[in-house]
């Protein structure tokens, strides 16, 4: 099955709330599709503040996509790093260590990448970096 950007883009928001009903740090979603050399229309990325919050979030995340019917292309960092991503095609979860975070600085990567706000507490949680 196939989506498109629009379902993509409702898939990313529903993996957003879901990081944020198990408490993820910093969540950000951003809309990549204007962005020049990105590989996915949307990327959400957030933190965690240990590594069993960063694989209960993941957990919780693909759990719930499943549930709607859609399944990570592929995953990585899943071997006790501190930076793990699920790749679903049209968007890609980034979730990091709140320590690793700023050294990657993806944000600053995807500076020109519209922020996309996923409820109507996200406008508190888009922290500059």
């Amino acid at each position: 099955m196939s989506f498109n950007p629009t379902q993509f883009k409702k898939f990313a928001i529903l993996a957003a709330e879901q990081a944020d009903s198990k408490k993820a740090l910093d969540i950000l979603l951003l809309d990549l599709s204007k962005v020049q050399s990105a590989i996915s229309d949307y990327s959400l990325v957030l933190s965690a503040n240990s590594q069993t919050h960063l694989k209960a979030l993941s957990e919780a995340i693909e759990e719930r996509l499943e549930d709607n019917g859609l399944r990570a292309v592929h995953k990585d960092g899943a071997h006790g790093g501190h930076w793990l991503v699920l790749d679903y095609g049209g968007f890609v979860v980034h979730i990091f260590h709140e320590a690793v975070r700023g050294f990657y600085s993806l944000e600053r990567l995807w500076e020109n990448a519209k922020k996309v706000s996923w409820n109507s507490k996200s406008k508190k949680k888009l922290k500059p970096r």
